[in-house]
């Protein structure tokens, strides 16, 4: 997986398209937002196998198969992409931290965009990269 030679203009599009998107589960949702940016910036669709089959918080655990960590854990690594330390991260780089929602706190998947990483939310909500509690590099290193 290697990033496009655009790609800081490719993530720009792609945050600037998700803010006003709705939280959807299998449109606008953590996963798929992250693995949208992904898409645009190596042409490699991380969610190949997800798209398309849940439309509910249920739906989404259910196609998961377990907790988010180690299903985000096992399908980086089977794409090659290296779990970083926080401060490893770059931009680009998709990241896991906890986001504030209807239900308290909740594990999310976000990307990184510089000292903040953007979450799917009804449109995004972008959170501190001090939050994050770890990163995987997307094309690169």
């Amino acid at each position: 997986m290697k990033r496009k030679p655009d790609w800081p203009q490719i993530v720009a599009r792609e945050i600037e398209a998700a803010l006003g998107r709705p939280f959807s589960y299998g449109r606008h949702d953590c996963c798929l937002f992250a693995a949208d940016v992904a898409l645009a910036m190596t042409g490699i669709d991380l969610a190949k196998g997800l798209r398309g089959r849940y439309r509910t918080a249920a739906g989404a655990d259910k196609v998961l198969g377990g907790p988010l960590y180690r299903f985000i854990g096992a399908l980086m690594k089977r794409h090659g992409c290296r779990r970083l330390r926080p401060a490893l991260v770059q931009c680009g780089d998709i990241v896991y931290g906890r986001v504030s929602g209807e239900d308290g706190d909740i594990p999310a998947l976000g990307v990184c965009i510089g000292r903040q990483a953007a979450f799917a939310s009804d449109g995004l909500v972008f959170v501190p990269m001090s939050a994050i509690k770890c990163g995987w590099a997307i094309g690169h290193g």
